[in-house]
């Protein structure tokens, strides 16, 4: 089995900012007034007075109140499926997982119209604005890939493109970062 992260790995940006973008092409006045809201918990962030988590929560949390979500992310699949990094749609397989820090909502429509079956992320409650469980990033990755295909589980070569992704290249037989379309070899597991 191969394991690939999603934003920068296989995905030529970062789907969630894209989502909001999307999002605000849809419904520029609505949005505008949300992302003006959002520069009070941006700061918030950026002098540690609340977590990343609280950030993401919040930025997210418009979706609660959008007409035809689905509908939504179903266009932003399709529209964006076109941002996979050529070297994924050489290797594609399957059988393939993708383990994501992205949120559900939309990441797994999107992974759904590329092919993509197998996906862990990030789940969030669309109804209150609230992240479900941990951010499914570092140590999470494994943790939750563990629990869903069990302790003995090979991962064959796992690819990520940052530091949040490396605790999954060392579970894997063979590591690889991604920087742009170029595959640089992570190390080889103890496993």
């Amino acid at each position: 089995m191969n394991v690939y992260d999603f934003d920068g790995t296989i995905y030529n940006g970062d789907s969630g900012v894209d989502f909001i973008k999307f999002s605000y092409f849809k419904k520029p006045a609505f949005m505008s007034v949300h992302l003006l809201k959002c520069l009070k918990y941006l700061a918030l962030y950026k002098l540690k007075k609340i977590d990343f988590r609280t950030l993401k929560e919040y930025i997210f949390s418009f979706v609660s109140t959008m007409n035809q979500l689905e509908k939504l992310t179903l266009e932003f699949a399709q529209s964006h499926k076109y941002k996979v990094k050529k070297y994924y749609q050489d290797l594609k397989a399957e059988s393939d997982l993708i383990i994501s820090a992205s949120l559900d909502f939309y990441l797994i429509p999107l992974c759904n119209e590329i092919g993509i079956q197998n996906v862990i992320c990030t789940k969030y409650d669309v109804k209150n604005g609230k992240i479900i469980g941990e951010n499914c990033k570092l140590e999470e990755k494994v943790k939750r890939f563990e629990e869903k295909y069990g302790k003995d589980a090979t991962i064959d070569n796992a690819y990520g493109d940052s530091k949040s992704d490396i605790p999954m290249l060392k579970r894997a037989k063979n590591g690889f970062m991604v920087k742009g379309e170029k595959l640089c070899f992570f190390g080889e597991s103890s496993l």
